[in-house]
């Protein structure tokens, strides 16, 4: 009886490879994003397309799709987005675009990318992003990050006349007061001082007019701050 060797490391090498569709109107970004995925052992590119259109139009099984987000003129970023979850659902995708405008960020969130990295990240950075979000985590570029939320809760406050005027630090403490935490376990979640937190607490008080917790629960929901 003729028998025959099975490859068993390749076999399981195959099983954890990740296929990858790129879309990006630049060939060149193409072929570098090519170069930067076929190093990883455990990824692949099964597709290329320039558009939307091309990216559909494909025979392609992808486990993660690297989008772009400017396909040309008049174009929305949330658009290309949605268009592509539409004709992939299921399939997590990351944006991968120049644009850092905060609101643009948002709106591609929204409309389904699962991740968020900037071009001029490090190539490490980028491949970190592929393997998050195709093990169902989101990503966001941790600097970008940092700014969407910083933004956003600019934009909470702002909507809420009693919180305007709250320092970020003193929204963050309000949020750890409504949700129930003594003076002593914020001063140690934010590594500060116990009178520093009696300090900001004091001002949260004396800017809003809240008399009891009751009064800081309630401000701390109408500011979104906490469910």
């Amino acid at each position: 009886m003729t028998g025959h060797v099975v490859d068993t490391a390749r076999d399981e090498r195959d099983a954890r490879t990740l296929d990858l569709l790129l879309i990006d109107d630049h060939a060149v970004v193409r072929a570098g994003l090519r170069l930067l995925i076929e190093q990883q052992p455990d990824m692949q590119v099964c597709g290329e397309a320039a558009s939307v259109s091309e990216a559909l139009a494909l025979i392609c099984s992808p486990d993660v799709i690297v989008l772009d987000l400017v396909l040309g003129r008049g174009t929305r970023a949330s658009d290309v987005v949605a268009a592509v979850t539409a004709g992939y659902p299921g399939v997590p995708v990351l944006a991968l675009s120049m644009i850092d405008s905060l609101p643009v960020v948002d709106s591609v969130i929204a409309a389904g990318a699962r991740g968020y990295v900037l071009k001029d990240s490090a190539a490490t950075e980028v491949v970190d992003a592929i393997r998050a979000v195709s093990a169902g985590h989101d990503y966001l570029q941790p600097a970008l990050g940092a700014a969407l939320v910083r933004w956003k809760n600019r934009l909470v406050a702002s909507a809420n006349p009693r919180t305007a005027s709250l320092t970020e630090r003193e929204q963050q403490i309000l949020r750890l007061v409504a949700l129930g935490h003594t003076n002593a376990e914020i001063a140690g979640m934010l590594t500060l001082a116990v009178r520093t937190v009696e300090t900001h607490r004091s001002h949260i008080v004396h800017k809003t007019g809240a008399q009891n917790r009751a009064q800081l629960v309630r401000l701390a929901q109408d500011a979104q701050l906490i469910d």
